[in-house]
């Protein structure tokens, strides 16, 4: 006989109490989940916080060393080479191109009209070799400190033909003022050798009441009864001249407000008058009469 298992009882349908309970709860649980929702969707659309980052130790950092910013270094002062001129007054004047004892022969000529024009004079007849100093005397003869000879000796010359014959006169070298341009730290004033007041010395100019020397970057002026020199350093100056009085005129070559030589009273060397030219001239002269200086710059020649 066959086992059969006896039918499982039904449950009772669920009454409309239980129904409304269990609605309840499900909405409630729908409700919970929106707002976890929510929640979650703010939490991940809100800013976050700044990232911390470790920042480095600098203590141990040294400081970068300060480097000084490039300057520009002023070009060196370069002297005009020094020719010679000597006025008798506004029209009369002599000039010289040195020379060298051994090298080039010098050049000797003089002008009647101002420097307009110059006649050559006949230097080497005479054995002229190297001019160190030019001499005009009115109404006497023009002389000429120089040197002569295979041994280059110094004496004076002197013409009273204008230029055209020279006759020796070394009697006269113990009234006479020069520079040699071989022996830069010595200075011959009224004949004597002496040690210069400033080295090295490039130029002498003499008058009847002073003295003054031009050397590198400073001028040194003294009076005939004064026991020191009085020192103007100015570096630019090109050449010099004195007048009958003392008065010292320099040419400064290297101002920039002047195309040309800048002149100037040496004890107020920055009140110049600009002389027009070459800027800088590569060869200069100077030379004062009365009120007038002649300017000789490259081959250029004024009086004014």
């Amino acid at each position: 006989m066959a086992f059969r298992r006896p039918p499982r009882a039904e449950r009772p349908l669920p009454t409309e109490g239980r129904k409304r309970a269990r609605r309840r709860w499900i909405t409630a649980g729908v409700i919970v989940f929106v707002a976890i929702d929510a929640a979650l969707v703010a939490w991940a659309l809100s800013p976050s916080a700044p990232e911390v980052r470790p920042q480095p130790d600098r203590t141990a950092e040294a400081a970068p060393t300060p480097t000084a910013s490039p300057t520009e270094t002023p070009a060196p002062f370069v002297a005009p080479e020094l020719r010679l001129l000597q006025a008798l007054d506004t029209s009369t004047a002599w000039r010289a191109v040195p020379g060298s004892c051994g090298g080039a022969e010098p050049v000797v000529e003089s002008t009647a009209d101002g420097g307009a024009t110059w006649q050559a004079s006949a230097t080497a007849p005479a054995g002229i070799r190297e001019v160190l100093a030019i001499d005009v005397v009115a109404g006497g003869p023009v002389s000429l400190v120089a040197k002569t000879g295979d041994d280059c000796r110094v004496t004076v010359f002197r013409s009273f033909t204008a230029g055209e014959f020279w006759e020796e006169a070394p009697g006269e070298l113990g009234t006479r003022s020069y520079v040699d341009p071989a022996d830069r730290v010595t200075v011959v004033i009224d004949g004597v050798a002496t040690p210069p007041p400033c080295a090295p010395a490039r130029e002498v100019a003499r008058s009847p009441v002073a003295v003054a020397v031009l050397c590198d970057g400073d001028v040194r002026v003294r009076a005939n009864d004064a026991a020191d020199w009085s020192s103007f350093a100015v570096a630019d100056v090109g050449a010099l001249a004195m007048a009958d009085d003392g008065a010292v005129t320099i040419a400064r070559v290297a101002d920039e407000s002047c195309v040309g030589v800048a002149l100037a009273d040496v004890a107020v060397p920055d009140a110049t008058t600009c002389r027009a030219g070459e800027a800088p001239p590569t060869s200069l002269a100077l030379d004062r009469v009365g009120e007038s200086t002649w300017v000789w710059q490259n081959d250029s020649v004024s009086v004014q």
